[in-house]
């Protein structure tokens, strides 16, 4: 004879649902690797920070972002530069996870290793829309200063960074923008196409457009075909 269960709020269905949940969560940690692990070793197709991040990490982002904050946390230059890139890739889609890190990115800004300083700057500007408490508005000076380096990586993320910036600071703005007009020497050749590009973004600040329309203008007019049709793009943005 079988026996009646409680109704459906009863304990019985409530244990088996807490089961269920137990048993979602031990499947979902089964599925875990140790990515600290394969970024130890030779990078390959399928084992490349981004190939990961596709993979593995954008799927169940939670589970292994202690992995990719541990990565960040080791002296081990290769794991280190990878969970750089992951941590990068997450902030495009999950800031909300690495905000509480805030200050363990700010602190890469500074690091000795490009990879670890572009990848910081490019998570500080994808933070920086969440940031309320205005935890990174210190460090902006920091990431300024990599606008005349040589690293034409570092230099444009260091730009789309700032750019970011400048939309969710709004009061930090003006500065931000004099920073990238003064760094223009430093952005050589076509290179300058680049910083050229991120003008456009000033088109929603009404006080800043005429300077930005100022500075982009020349290049309209420039001899470097990609750096003139970035400059005739960026002016009908700022229009």
């Amino acid at each position: 004879m079988a026996l009646a269960g409680p109704s459906s709020s009863g304990r019985w269905d409530t244990m088996a649902g807490g089961a269920d949940r137990d048993s979602r969560q031990a499947e979902r940690e089964a599925q875990v690797i140790d990515i600290l692990a394969v970024l130890a070793g030779a990078w390959a197709d399928g084992t490349r920070p981004k190939d990961l991040f596709s993979s593995h990490i954008a799927a169940q982002p939670d589970d292994y972002l202690p992995q990719i904050i541990d990565g960040l946390r080791t002296k081990k230059g290769r794991i280190q530069a990878g969970c750089a890139e992951l941590a990068s890739l997450l902030s495009e889609v999950r800031p909300d996870l690495l905000l509480p890190y805030a200050d363990l990115f700010a602190g890469n800004l500074q690091a000795k290793a490009p990879v670890l300083r572009w990848e910081a700057a490019c998570v500080a500007g994808n933070l920086a829309a969440l940031d309320a408490e205005r935890r990174l508005v210190p460090h902006i000076p920091s990431i300024e200063r990599h606008l005349t380096h040589t690293s034409i990586v570092l230099q444009l993320h260091s730009a789309r960074a700032l750019v970011k910036m400048a939309r969710a600071y709004p009061d930090q703005a003006g500065g931000i923008l004099s920073a990238l007009i003064e760094a223009a020497p430093s952005f050589t050749g076509s290179r300058v196409g680049l910083l050229v590009a991120e003008m456009a973004a000033f088109a929603g600040f009404d006080e800043l457009r005429p300077r930005a329309c100022a500075f982009v203008e020349p290049y309209a007019a420039s001899e470097l075909n990609p750096v003139a049709t970035k400059a005739r793009r960026a002016l009908r943005a700022l229009a």
